[in-house]
């Protein structure tokens, strides 16, 4: 019995010390820690860092041997054949970690293996494997893939997993490697079983559409928002009106068809509370000129168009506020209709002709005129409509 606890005190003591030596990190250190604790695989993954290539060898061999369902162990020695010209053994190696071990690291090896071996039936297998096992951020992961196909559809189809929250991110890949053209097959099948955790990154795309005048593809992204109930439906009707939460009921989501206000502390913009009805409040130190409202709106087809509203200013001064309407495509103005100072609820409309595209630009400037101060107080609006055929 004291032979036994003889000896049970010298292993700990022994052990205890060969870590402290192994972590004083003198030359030698790791040598010796092995030799004191030669059971230790962590600390034969360490020397063989240190070690001439053949001894390396020898060293992460018993580290396999002694924790075998280590993956981590097997993908170094994978590494170190493939690169000493012994691919076959890498191979082997590589496929041994990715059955001792179901986590990502085997995968994405063996899914850079074969993309370095030129195989794409096995980089595709292990490319869909180390999806399925995938977390964080896949820029790194998607780029692999492109640069064994730049195809989305076949990327979607060959590896991606029917996870929406990889194939949005995927999504946002391909328009910042090959554009908004080459991403819509992502946002189609996206867009086909979007949920709420889709929302965001497809209100992304149609903002990236408008920015590179793909009013269309804008247009139809947005629509099948609206189909899901992701964002709020259009009016319909004949005498629909053209205009988007034309009086700020939601929350604008400053993109899409949707409104974007200004980011600005002097020139607050929100619903006044009454249903329909926009209050501004501008503080007189707002700037000179700037942009307060705009949205862009999608036509519907008709030769002329009436925009309309009712508007009262509680302040006795110019506002200085101008609706502007401008032509999606070239910027071209189609009309304007400043609002005057009145403290009363007054009716303004103008008409405009159709662009050639069917879309416009709908903006309310501010710019203070000549002869004036800068507006200090609230505009009201209230009943904003843009119909077609009138």
């Amino acid at each position: 019995m004291l032979s036994v606890s003889v000896g049970l005190i010298y292993w700990t003591l022994r052990l205890a010390y060969a870590n402290l030596v192994y972590n004083s990190r003198v030359p030698g250190a790791i040598q010796r820690a092995t030799t004191l604790d030669p059971w230790n695989a962590g600390y034969l993954v360490e020397l063989a860092m240190r070690s001439d290539p053949e001894a390396g060898d020898e060293a992460l061999r018993r580290a396999t041997e002694l924790d075998p369902l280590n993956g981590a162990y097997w993908i170094r020695r994978g590494v170190r054949a493939e690169f000493s010209g012994n691919p076959g053994a890498a191979e082997r190696l590589y496929l041994e970690a990715s059955r001792v071990s179901r986590l990502f690291g085997p995968r994405i090896m063996l899914m850079n293996f074969y993309f370095r071996q030129g195989n794409q039936p096995q980089f595709w297998k292990w490319a869909k494997a180390a999806f399925e096992m995938s977390y964080g951020d896949l820029d790194g992961t998607f780029l692999l893939c492109w640069q064994m196909a730049p195809d989305a559809k076949a990327i979607l189809d060959r590896a991606l997993p029917k996870n929406p929250a990889i194939r949005a991110q995927f999504l946002g890949f391909v328009v910042r490697q090959a554009g908004v053209v080459a991403a819509r097959p992502v946002a189609d099948e996206l867009l086909s079983h979007a949920d709420a955790a889709s929302r965001v990154p497809l209100l992304d795309y149609c903002e990236e559409l408008l920015a590179a005048k793909r009013l269309a593809d804008a247009r139809e992204i947005w629509l099948g928002l609206a189909h899901r109930g992701l964002v709020a439906a259009m009016e319909a009707g004949s005498s629909k009106n053209l205009v988007y939460n034309a009086g700020l009921a939601a929350s604008p989501l400053q993109r899409g068809f949707d409104w974007r206000v200004i980011s600005n502390s002097e020139v607050a913009v929100s619903p006044d509370g009454n249903p329909g009805e926009i209050r501004m409040e501008l503080s007189g130190n707002q700037p000179e000129k700037t942009e307060v409202l705009s949205q862009v709106v999608a036509l519907d087809g008709s030769a002329s168009y009436r925009f309309s509203l009712l508007q009262r200013t509680l302040s006795h001064s110019d506002p200085g506020l101008t609706w502007q309407i401008e032509d999606m495509e070239t910027r071209r103005e189609l009309a304007r209709l400043p609002i005057a100072e009145s403290d009363e609820w007054a009716g303004q409309a103008v008409q405009l002709k159709a662009p050639q595209t069917p879309f416009i630009r709908l903006v309310l400037k501010y710019q203070r005129r000549a002869g004036t101060v800068r507006y200090e107080g609230q505009v009201l609006i209230r009943q904003l409509r843009l119909v077609g055929g009138e």
